[in-house]
């Protein structure tokens, strides 16, 4: 029957019929001319018994249609001479059976040309015999399609010789199983060319085992995708492979520290990957990105970072970043962080932020701040923030803030605060503030102001504060206030205070305040002001107040503190009231003398809460030297003092019902005559 086979050729090979072939063996089968094997096809070649093909050899395998290689299976792939693989082409292996494979051996896969691998596929790879790996070289893998390596495993990484890995590209390692890696070595990992390592990817890079990191080196590192980084097991990369610092930042993770910790400790030097590589950064890869990644980051790197890459952020990414990484952020950086990354913010980040930085910040960036960041903040810095961005303040972070920050901030930052962020505020930090500031002041800010922090303002902050802030003010404020502070006040501000805000008034304030600043005076408000606070008055305020005011004035002696009750109503003097005698069933004025009729002499509370002993206001001898308040007095118009006797006609009437209601007798009650 060989003897039959010889003469074949390929025309009488095609019209044999399949079922012809199943009386073929291997004496058979190497009779067979090798020309005459272009007449096959896939049913003469399912129907030919698997021990057929042992007589193959390279030149049948070469002339061989490709489509006739459908008909392969595993038994007769395992029956073949490896030498007839030296036939085989792309085409040819493209159009085998997956199951086909199963039968390769490692002698087989040596004798295979390379170009032929270019035929391989996923389930060919997957149903390829481990051991068959072993006849792998550089030249098959590089032929071999990309997506063929998803077909790989751990037991076939495991047997291929490390020279064949020196065909690894990009593409195809990002197509590797990361369960593959598992079959990785330190000498595979040391022949994979380094652009290889731009395919590879956290799932993989956790896969690979501690050992194949010592065939790391530093070409390698580089080439290493920002979004696998974090999983790479620093400490069994070589220091060599790491660069300068590098033996610092091994230590440390050997010693239990986190990657952050580490790399801190060894300084930038120890960064291996060059910070033009971040600008392939996406805010995919960085949100794919585990925090303790972020550990690594330097200046330079967040530098070359796509702003949009920045939105990818999280809280967590952001606690992990060392401090002097933020240097390298800018405002577009900022611009694109989503407000809640801002959670992950400390003081000394902030502090290594550059001023610039803050342009790309807005409210909910900062809203979402921890108070305790604030604490980074300066001068600068604030500056540049967009006046939008303080509707985020609250109290607890102004109270963080460093007073020497707030010298950057402006009136449209102040007028966009929260009204309750000004509780945070003290003196240091009011003390530090421009001026100009105070314009975007306004009264429920005011009202939100801790006294305490009123120390701090002075005359040119008052003077630059908008009338209708002062609506604000209460006594304690008020009484908190350093006394030159008022030489801001004007009569805008002094018309727009609460009269109960008077409360807080003294002396000094008062002698402080501008004369001007009196027209905006009222009743309510001098009936607030403490008596005391009158001293401080001198003939120009009282010219400038409206006479309407007057009638504010404290018509009784005796509410003056430190005045003696038992000379509330005594006969004096020279006194001011009505003349009569608190025996003679005289009020709060009996025994002062009418007011035309001279002051209280020295002695006299009233006096002497005045200034002492003043002169007569409308006639009468003087008695004594008071200057400030002679000059008061004797710029008192008609007007003013008209309104100063109704106050105190309206003290003489509740005198009078008090005495109704005591029983007194009408005849000894007190008179109305008091001017």
């Amino acid at each position: 029957m060989a003897i039959l086979y010889a003469p074949m050729d390929a025309g009488q090979m095609e019209a044999l019929p399949p079922e012809a072939m199943a009386g073929m063996d291997a004496d058979m089968m190497t009779n067979i001319p090798p020309e005459a094997m272009a007449g096959m096809d896939a049913p003469k070649m399912e129907a030919m018994p698997p021990e057929a093909m042992a007589g193959m050899d390279a030149d049948m395998m070469t002339n061989m249609p490709p489509e006739a290689m459908a008909g392969m299976d595993a038994p007769m792939m395992e029956a073949m001479p490896p030498a007839a693989m030296a036939g085989m082409d792309a085409p040819k292996m493209e159009a085998m059976p997956p199951e086909a494979m199963a039968g390769m051996d490692a002698p087989m896969m040596e004798a295979m040309p390379p170009e032929a691998m270019a035929g391989m596929d996923a389930p060919m790879m997957e149903a390829m015999p481990p051991e068959a790996m072993a006849g792998m070289d550089a030249p098959m893998m590089e032929a071999m399609p990309p997506e063929a390596m998803a077909g790989m495993d751990a037991p076939m990484m495991e047997a291929m010789p490390p020279v064949a890995m020196a065909g690894m590209d990009a593409d195809m390692m990002a197509n590797m199983p990361p369960e593959a890696m598992a079959g990785m070595d330190a000498d595979m990992m040391g022949a994979c060319p380094p652009e290889a390592m731009a395919g590879a990817y956290g799932d993989m890079m956790a896969a690979m085992p501690p050992e194949a990191m010592a065939g790391m080196d530093m070409s390698m590192l580089k080439e290493i995708p920002l979004e696998a980084v974090a999983e790479v097991d620093w400490a069994n990369v070589p220091p060599e492979a790491m660069g300068a610092g590098i033996a610092a930042f091994q230590e440390g993770i050997a010693n239990g520290m986190s990657p952050a910790d580490a790399f801190d400790a060894a300084g930038s030097a120890a960064d291996p990957y060059m910070p033009a590589d971040m600008g392939d950064m996406t805010a995919d890869m960085m949100s794919d990105m585990p925090p303790a990644a972020m550990g690594g980051m330097n200046a330079d790197m967040m530098g070359n970072m796509p702003p949009e890459a920045m939105a990818g952020m999280d809280a967590d990414m952001m606690g992990n970043m060392p401090p002097h990484a933020m240097a390298g952020v800018n405002a577009d950086h900022m611009g694109n962080m989503p407000p809640e990354a801002m959670a992950g913010m400390d003081a000394p980040m902030m502090a290594n932020m550059p001023p610039e930085a803050m342009a790309g910040m807005d409210a909910p960036m900062m809203t979402n701040m921890p108070p305790e960041a604030m604490a980074g903040m300066d001068a600068p810095m604030m500056e540049m923030m967009p006046p939008a961005a303080m509707a985020g303040m609250d109290a607890p972070m102004m109270a963080n803030m460093p007073p020497e920050a707030m010298a950057g901030m402006d009136a449209p930052m102040m007028a966009n605060m929260p009204p309750e962020a000004m509780a945070g505020m003290d003196a240091p930090m009011m003390e530090a503030m421009p001026p100009e500031a105070m314009a975007g002041m306004d009264a429920p800010m005011m009202t939100n102001m801790p006294p305490e922090a009123m120390a701090g303002m002075d005359a040119d902050m008052m003077g630059a504060c908008p009338p209708c802030a002062m609506a604000g003010m209460n006594a304690d404020q008020m009484g908190n206030m350093p006394p030159e502070a008022m030489a801001g006040m004007d009569a805008p501000m002094m018309a727009n205070m609460p009269p109960e805000a008077m409360g807080g008034m003294d002396a000094p304030m008062m002698t402080n305040m501008p004369p001007e600043a009196m027209a905006g005076m009222d009743a309510p408000m001098m009936a607030h002001m403490p008596p005391e606070t009158i001293a401080g008055m001198d003939g120009d305020m009282m010219s400038a107040m409206p006479p309407e005011a007057m009638a504010g004035l404290p018509p009784d002696p005796g509410s003056i503190p430190g005045m003696d009750p038992a000379t509330q109503n005594a006969p004096q003097d020279g006194g001011w009231g009505d003349g009569a005698a608190a025996s003679d069933g005289g009020g709060a004025l009996a025994g002062l003398a009418p007011m035309d009729a001279g002051m209280p002499p020295a002695g006299d509370p009233m006096g002497d809460a005045m200034g002492g002993q003043p002169a007569p206001m409308a006639g009468g001898d003087p008695t004594g030297g008071a200057p400030a308040f002679d000059g008061a007095m004797a710029a008192m118009d008609g007007a003013a003092a008209a309104n100063m006797a109704e106050g105190m006609e309206a003290a003489n009437a509740a005198a009078d019902a008090d005495a109704v209601a005591a029983d007194v007798p009408a005849d000894d009650a007190p008179s109305d005559d008091v001017v």
